[in-house]
């Protein structure tokens, strides 16, 4: 037993035991800083991918008062988001997790106040396809053969194509209004997102410093587009004013008679 007991701890076996310590402790070191490096990578791509969504997602809500911007395209770029939000819950922390969640959120009631009108300013442009389809499948028809009721259904199909157009000019301000200031509701939440990316891939910045400039950024904006938003409702009020009467359908009728 003595013998034994000499054996282990001799200075040779020690030395060995220690040497076999140290490259285990090495290994796992290094094989700890590799995954570490690795989640850097991954978190550091995930996340500018994630700031390059963000700014698709802003600008779509900005040009909603367009009517090339339709809700299918939001459809889209929702599933875009959603896949993202999808990543961030896989290799954020709690932290990120948090404010991410809270500008998402900010995001959504957004769309979805613009999303109302939208979605009528888009049912309306599909009945005034079909009222100009209608009016002229009947102009293909000589006037002094229509039937008695068709002028009446064409009086009344430019009528409500009239009806609509001026709605959706209407829809198109409402959700210019509800959209113009959604960078500036936003951009504090996006602030807090943007400090927790760049702490968990480790770029360090001044917070106080990053949201003054940030406050800064807000403040010149709403300066830049008051004038904006005050001479898009002085040229809408224009339209309205120089818009010319229809006549009724009475009169209408009086002038095919003529014809």
């Amino acid at each position: 037993m003595e013998n034994y007991w000499n054996l282990i701890v001799h200075p040779t076996v020690i030395a060995a035991v220690v040497a076999l310590i140290g490259v285990i402790s090495t290994l796992w070191y290094n094989r700890r800083a590799q995954r570490r490096q690795h989640l850097l990578e991954v978190r550091r791509d995930v996340y500018l991918e994630a700031c390059d969504v963000s700014a698709e997602a802003v600008a779509y809500l900005l040009t909603m008062p367009s009517a090339d911007v339709t809700l299918a395209v939001g459809a889209q770029l929702m599933r875009k988001v959603g896949g993202m939000n999808g990543k961030l819950h896989v290799i954020a922390t709690q932290t990120t997790l948090e404010v991410s969640a809270k500008y998402l959120d900010a995001y959504l009631d957004e769309y979805r106040s613009a999303a109302v009108p939208k979605g009528k300013y888009e049912g309306n442009l599909g009945e005034i396809e079909l009222g100009k389809f209608n009016l002229q499948s009947m102009n293909q028809v000589p006037r002094q053969y229509w039937p008695s009721d068709f002028l009446t259904t064409f009086t009344a199909w430019n009528k409500r194509i009239e009806e609509l157009t001026v709605e959706n000019a209407k829809l198109a301000s409402e959700i210019f209004s509800l959209v113009k200031d959604a960078i500036d509701r936003l951009d504090p939440l996006a602030t807090e997102v943007t400090l927790a990316f760049r702490e968990e891939i480790e770029m360090d910045i001044d917070e106080a410093w990053y949201k003054n400039l940030r406050a800064g950024s807000i403040d010149r904006n709403v300066k830049r587009t008051q004038p904006l938003t005050e001479e898009l409702r002085k040229h809408y009020e224009k339209l309205v004013e120089g818009r010319p009467s229809v006549p009724s359908g009475n009169r209408l009728k009086t002038t095919s008679d003529r014809l």
